[in-house]
């Protein structure tokens, strides 16, 4: 079995975050690491998690940050952009 992988999942949608949660069940080696409502709290998190998630998946549309403003700020940012 291979290394489990890490990902966060930075949606608003509650219905949406069981659906990601139910299909990644069926992912032996996928761990979902954390929870973020948008872009702002997503950064937040990717501040204090350890380790740094392997995956990050994102909605485009939220309110606060949006996903493509989150991900500027992402590249942006060391280790963040690697």
């Amino acid at each position: 079995m291979s290394t489990p992988k890490n990902i966060l999942l930075v949606e608003d949608d509650e219905d949406d975050q069981m659906f990601f949660v139910r299909a990644l069940r069926k992912i032996d080696n996928a761990v979902l690491q954390d929870v973020a409502q948008n872009g702002e709290q997503a950064l937040e998190k990717l501040n204090s998690l350890v380790p740094l998630p392997d995956f990050i998946f994102m909605d485009i549309n939220m309110p606060k940050m949006n996903g493509l403003e989150c991900l500027e700020e992402i590249m942006k940012k060391e280790p963040l952009n690697t």
